[in-house]
């Protein structure tokens, strides 16, 4: 059981130039039934103007923003992952979203199974 004061999830999103995208992003974490997390967006290095306006200026519940130059989607996502802090890592993409309780239910499954590791879901 997590008891610590620091996040239990950390949540992981890369963004190059989805800026269009990236509040419905957020908006699907904040929404969660389970509110113990952080969320780490990185800039990879968007060319995208109105991407970086949003990114720049984004002040967002529980988020940081972090910034790299252009090196693709595995390692923006491994350069959030390493900035992470919380005990459980979920990858999001900026031009995705989750249902409201896609982190209690994969909590329950990993919680109640010390075998599982992984948890995905169903892709609409």
């Amino acid at each position: 059981m997590h008891t610590s004061k620091r996040p239990l999830i950390s949540v992981i999103i890369p963004c190059y130039n989805h800026g269009e995208y990236l509040l419905e992003a957020l908006n699907s974490v904040k929404e969660q039934t389970c509110q113990n997390f952080e969320i780490i967006v990185i800039n990879d290095g968007s060319t995208d103007s109105n991407t970086n306006t949003l990114l720049d200026g984004l002040d967002f519940p529980k988020t940081q923003v972090l910034t790299t130059d252009n090196q693709g989607l595995p390692a923006a996502r491994n350069y959030g992952i390493s900035k992470a802090i919380g005990d459980i890592i979920v990858t999001l993409d900026a031009d995705d979203k989750f249902e409201n309780t896609f982190f209690e239910k994969g909590l329950k499954l990993l919680e109640a199974n010390a075998n599982i590791g992984v948890v995905s879901s169903y892709v609409k």
